[in-house]
């Protein structure tokens, strides 16, 4: 899913809080931002049954950024949060810093989303569920509330 306009800037910050309801080998739930759907290109930053990861997809290609061992809990909230301010992209998990990079490679405007993918690499909501999900200005700090999901 990704929002149905691209933000004013290309500097925004995304959080997504989820909940693992079950731990699936391969499911991931990521949040997403500078999304571009014509060209498959995006950050994001996710957790799975194996772990956290923070990665940059150009043109389809994707990008190992950083990230961590990591399980999850059913029945736990996580939040992700994805800072494009700039060159400098940073991925955090519960307010804790997963990494930080200078990249280049999606200097545009682009979309906030999500994506849920499964084993198979389909959008599913097996195993998660999102809760919120929200983008917010870098620069005036004012915030939309992209879905809210009870």
């Amino acid at each position: 899913y990704a929002s149905g306009t691209s933000g004013s800037g290309a500097d925004y910050t995304v959080e997504m809080v989820v909940r693992a309801l079950t731990v699936q080998v391969n499911c991931k739930a990521q949040v997403a931002g500078r999304i571009d759907t014509t060209n498959n290109t995006h950050y994001s930053v996710g957790i799975s049954d194996s772990g956290v990861d923070f990665r940059a997809t150009v043109s389809g290609s994707d990008s190992f950024l950083g990230g961590s061992s990591f399980t999850p809990t059913a029945g736990v909230d996580y939040t992700l949060k994805l800072v494009m301010s700039g060159t400098t992209i940073s991925a955090y998990l519960d307010g804790g810093l997963v990494a930080s990079v200078t990249d280049t490679s999606i200097a545009g405007t682009g979309k906030a989303g999500l994506r849920l993918i499964n084993a198979s690499g389909n959008a599913t909501t097996e195993g998660f569920k999102v809760t919120s999900l929200t983008a917010t200005d870098n620069a005036s700090g004012s915030g939309t509330w992209l879905l809210v999901k009870n």
